[in-house]
């Protein structure tokens, strides 16, 4: 199923302009973060690898690897309902090798108050 308000919170395919924007042109998600859904794939630390059969919450995938995943969707996927799961923060890639870059994968620098 399509997300009714895709246009207010995600950089995709048909809206994008085939390019990356700055961050903060959409709306932010539930924890105040924006940009979590399309625009860009964002590497994360984790290296690529199975999961367990198990139920996880927050996994941190495998301890080595030559691969790093990457979450979420870019300006490049469409708003049909396979390309817009892609779109996802939730959603892992088989992941990128950290040694190169590519116009489709960022990454994001998150600060927290110091009390």
């Amino acid at each position: 199923m399509a997300c009714p308000n895709l246009d207010e919170v995600v950089w995709y395919v048909e809206n994008s302009g085939l390019t990356t924007h700055e961050v903060g042109q959409k709306k932010p998600n539930a924890w105040g973060i924006y940009d979590m859904h399309g625009n860009v794939e964002e590497w994360c630390r984790d290296w690529y690898g199975e999961y367990p059969n198990e139920n996880l919450k927050d996994p941190i995938g495998a301890y080595s690897g030559s691969y790093r995943v990457s979450r979420g969707g870019g300006w490049d996927n469409g708003a049909d309902e396979y390309e817009v799961r892609r779109c996802r923060s939730a959603y892992r890639h088989n992941g990128f090798n950290p040694d190169k870059g590519d116009y489709l994968v960022g990454f994001r620098v998150a600060l927290v108050p110091v009390e």
